[in-house]
């Protein structure tokens, strides 16, 4: 083949040839603050959106529980409480592995409390979040929003008096799901500048043909 039509092919082939685009594009979504228990409560988070083909789906959880109360000291002399509001929030959605679970312990102190007195406390928070997991198949987060569902379970626990005392609790959770979509777009922006030498070869393969069109 003529080195100067070898050269402009190069050349051009070398533009074509740009790698694609790296990038990432992320949702959030939401629920709460609802009183425990919750029993299957289903929320959404957007699918992937953006153009270009899906890698990978990473899904972390981070929640909070809010908790008010008020605590009787049923004996017959003061004493000091410890009360804890234990939360586990599990979340059932597409994952390798399911469901993702955080726990949450918000803990309210009373001291010294008088015989036949009734101390309020609130609102104290235990907060957590979860690591991240990957989410399978690809094509649950393709078709529209992804949905998720969560579910309480929360435990009550009064230390000190000796167990003379009567506790009400209140207790809220929430939380929210992060989905960071990884991908790969077909070719890069249209404002991507060319590089340098990406600019050197394009002109190599115009002076390739320029130098075969004055042969002919």
């Amino acid at each position: 083949m003529n080195k100067f039509l070898t050269l402009a092919i190069a050349g051009f082939a070398v533009i074509a040839a740009s790698p694609a685009m790296a990038l990432t594009q992320t949702f959030t979504g939401s629920f709460g603050q609802t009183q425990t228990d919750l029993t299957n409560s289903t929320f959404t988070v957007s699918g992937f959106t953006a153009g270009g083909t899906l890698n990978s789906a990473t899904i972390s959880l981070s929640g909070s529980a809010i908790t008010n109360g008020s605590v009787t000291n049923t004996g017959a002399q003061a004493a000091s409480f410890t009360i804890t509001s234990s939360v586990a929030l599990a979340l059932s959605g597409p994952f390798a592995s399911s469901p993702l679970s955080i726990s949450f312990a918000p803990t309210a102190n009373i001291s010294n409390l008088g015989a036949g007195n009734t101390a309020t406390f609130g609102p104290i928070t235990g907060s957590n979040s979860s690591a991240n997991l990957t989410g399978t198949p690809l094509s649950a987060f393709t078709s529209g929003a992804v949905t998720f569902t969560a579910n309480t379970t929360t435990s009550n626990s009064t230390s000190g008096g000796g167990g003379n005392s009567n506790t009400t609790l209140k207790t809220t959770v929430g939380g929210t799901v992060t989905i960071v979509y990884d991908y790969t777009a077909p070719t890069p922006p249209p404002t991507t500048v060319p590089e340098p030498a990406s600019m050197a070869l394009l002109g190599m393969g115009l002076a390739g043909l320029g130098l075969i069109r004055r042969r002919a």
